[in-house]
């Protein structure tokens, strides 16, 4: 009868620290998945900067490129062609 009691005991104490065990193991996945969404947050928004940054500095070359451009054109509707074409890429 005792060792039925102790039997039984040891079983439900096996049962709950091994749900215990699942139970935290379950909270450091969801610890680890959070980090990895936060993360991934984080690069896309430093994308997201790093692509507006280039066109930023990409833009005072097509803003250049536009305005030699347009000198062309008023020269030769002036009928002088003193300013060379812009080279072409």
């Amino acid at each position: 009868m005792f060792f039925r009691f102790c039997a039984a005991l040891t079983l439900i104490v096996l049962i709950a620290a091994a749900g215990v065990a699942i139970q935290k193991r379950t909270l450091d996945l969801r610890r680890v998945r959070t980090l990895q969404q936060y993360r991934l947050q984080q690069l896309e928004e430093r994308y997201v900067k790093l692509t507006f940054r280039s066109q930023e500095l990409g833009a005072p070359e097509r803003l250049m490129e536009g305005l030699r451009l347009a000198e062309v054109e008023r020269t030769v509707q002036r009928g002088k062609s003193r300013v060379p074409p812009p080279p072409r890429r």
